[in-house]
């Protein structure tokens, strides 16, 4: 028995080590944004549905927040249980939900009470994935090949490798790297069914109208990024700093170098996108990994669902998708030249207000078509009708059960 758990696991890496060439990498990195709603596109859904959302902190919990809003507006049921399941068992069963979403790394606080329930499990990851797929270390979802204690929650462990431990609890997945097709083809080589969608970090939908561009709002800056970290861009927020037109928010330990600029650390979502609406201006700049992946950082929805004037790196995402409603700056330059395209850009708009808020709500527009959390729930509301459709397919074609 240990020689063909070994022989399995071996298949699998050499398999991994053998199977994507920079060619398929880049293919995969072509599919059209849509790809992944054709095989859900003409699935009918319900009115209602119960949510229930497994959540942590940071941009996780801020995620969690703007899906259950998003619920609520679609008039459906959702609960938030922060970080385990442990605990929270009777009343998750008596909830009784219909599909749980979770972020990368709770898949391990999921307790066995819960992964039993009839509910699916869709694992949500917004982290851009490593698309070789011999880096990856996948495990075979399929069987329990390792110690409980090797899935211990990890917070040191590297993200796709957390990734990997993620698929094995998931029905589906929810994927912002377009090199999900990747994935889909090791489902296929495992022999198991793959459900899944391409997502975006989003925000739920409003109706805000634009307020006067007054100040530059920047939320949530890391203390350790190659773009958001680098002295060249630190410097840069200093001279707007100096300026008096820069207000920051999140932990103040990541702004220790501009304190005059900390406006506190904001707990609720929507009061996020009530204080980028009021500024009237978004900063946003996003992390080297999303650049290599063409993904946006949840800012982008943030500043575009507050109705707000944005000013942005130069993403290839956002350059796609929402084109000439943002104003750019680049950040692979000087702080002086980078200070001088931001400060233009503000400049501009203090002296056409009324045209900077044309381009705001361009952007505005452009979020409520494509990108809010209730078109996401309403996809993924979708796929789940999609398993269980299948489901019966396979109940109906094969009834006997040992």
């Amino acid at each position: 028995m240990v020689l063909f758990i070994i022989l399995i696991y071996t298949a699998n890496n050499l398999y991994y080590a053998h199977y994507v060439s920079p060619n398929q990498v880049e293919e995969a990195r072509k599919i059209d944004d849509q790809f992944w709603d054709k095989s859900y596109e003409n699935i009918q859904i319900k009115n209602k549905y119960k949510l229930l959302i497994i959540t942590t902190n940071g941009g996780e919990w801020a995620e969690s927040k703007y899906l259950a809003s998003g619920a609520k507006n679609l008039g459906w049921d959702s609960k938030i249980i922060f970080y385990t399941t442990n605990g929270h068992e009777d009343e998750i069963l008596k909830y009784d939900p219909d599909f749980i979403i979770f972020p990368i790394g709770i898949d391990y606080h999921i307790s066995q009470a819960i992964v039993s329930h009839r509910s699916k499990k869709f694992g949500i990851y917004y982290f851009p994935i490593n698309t070789h797929i011999k880096d990856l270390n996948f495990e075979n979802p399929q069987n329990d090949l390792f110690p409980t204690e090797l899935y211990v929650f990890d917070e040191s462990l590297k993200p796709n490798i957390k990734f990997s431990k993620m698929i094995r609890h998931s029905d589906a997945l929810l994927i912002t790297d377009k090199g999900i097709k990747i994935i889909e083809d090791y489902f296929t080589s495992i022999h198991r069914k793959f459900y899944g969608i391409r997502v975006v970090p989003s925000v739920n939908d409003n109706s805000l109208i634009p307020s006067k561009p007054q100040h530059i709002s920047l939320i949530g800056l890391p203390m350790k990024d190659e773009n958001r970290g680098s002295d060249k861009f630190r410097n840069m927020l200093k001279m707007l700093t100096q300026d008096k037109i820069l207000k920051t928010y999140g932990l103040e330990s990541g702004f220790w170098f501009i304190p005059s600029s900390y406006q506190g650390y904001i707990e609720d979502a929507n009061d996020i996108i009530a204080t980028l609406n009021k500024n009237g201006i978004s900063l946003i700049v996003h992390r080297m990994e999303h650049f290599e992946n063409s993904a946006p950082t949840n800012r982008i929805m943030e500043a575009a669902a507050a109705n707000s004037l944005v000013i942005c790196d130069k993403n290839p995402f956002v350059i796609e998708h929402f084109g000439d409603s943002v104003l750019y700056f680049d950040i692979n330059i000087d702080s002086e030249a980078m200070y001088k395209q931001v400060r233009g850009h503000y400049d501009w708009a203090q002296a056409n207000p009324e045209e900077a808020k044309k381009l705001a709500n361009r952007a505005h527009e452009i979020f409520k078509e494509k990108f809010t959390s209730e078109k996401d729930l309403i996809r993924i509301a979708k796929v789940y009708e999609k398993m269980l459709e299948d489901e019966k397919k396979m109940n109906l074609e094969f009834p006997y059960k040992p």
